[in-house]
Order: structure tokens, then C-alpha cells, then sequence
């Protein structure tokens, strides 16, 4: 005599879709929430300012701290040696090429050309007395 089997309420196959369904609702979700969760931003009520709106120029600036190093760097030498007498221009200043920067001052130098200068007139002066 056959016996009725009673038909299980979920089956193999039923629970694999019912799972499948569930974790591709649970992703969906995740996906639509996620994006938008980096976009909120919770800032005190003491930190903002609220003022009337006016019409004028913007201006907007950002507080970095760090160190500005130059592109190129030129290191200068002199070929004598003296004094600064004057100082041309200030730091920070665009240049052109040839723009002289400071006055030295030698007196050695000065003296030197003052010698030469005399022993120039003193060979004419025998030139032209011999």
C-alpha cells in the first residue's frame, strides 16, 4: 500500500533562491546607501558663520603650512672681494637678466686704480719728454 510523504514546506532549491534574493536585496541596498554616506558632513552650529548675502568678489583661502623651495637656484661670487654699499633690489622681487643686484665697495681696489692710473700719466709724461 502506498503511503501519502507529506511535501516539505521549503525545499533545496526554494532556500538557494531565497538566499540569492535576500543577499542581491542586502547588496542593492549597501550600494545605495554607501555612495551617499561620504557626503554628510556634521559640522557644530558654534563653528559656522551666517552672515547676508552680498555682491563683490570672492575671495577663498586655504591655511597650509609648509616650505617653499625655489626651482632653480644661481649662487653668485664675486670676483673681487669688498663691501656692500648699496643693496639694488629686495628679496623677492622678479628679475630681469643683466639687472644688477647690489654695489660693492673695495678700497683696495680704488687705490690700486689710482696707482695705475698715475703710473699711466707718468710713462706719457716720458714719452713725451724724450
Amino acid at each position: 500500500m502506498d503511503v501519502l510523504i507529506p511535501k516539505k514546506k521549503w525545499s533545496f532549491l526554494t532556500r538557494w533562491w531565497w538566499l540569492g534574493a535576500l543577499v542581491l536585496a542586502g547588496t542593492g541596498a549597501a550600494g545605495l546607501y554607501w555612495p551617499r554616506a561620504g557626503q554628510r558632513l556634521h559640522v557644530a552650529a558654534s563653528r559656522l558663520t551666517i552672515s547676508p548675502v552680498t555682491r563683490g568678489n570672492f575671495q577663498e583661502f586655504t591655511a597650509i603650512d609648509g616650505v617653499v623651495q625655489p626651482l632653480h637656484t644661481v649662487y653668485l661670487d664675486a670676483a673681487e672681494a669688498g663691501t656692500v654699499q648699496q643693496v639694488l633690489v629686495e628679496e623677492g622681487t622678479t628679475l630681469t637678466a643683466g639687472q644688477p643686484l647690489l654695489r660693492l665697495a673695495n678700497p683696495d681696489l680704488q687705490l690700486e686704480m689710482v696707482n695705475r692710473e698715475t703710473a699711466v700719466y707718468d710713462l706719457m709724461n716720458n714719452l713725451r719728454n724724450t
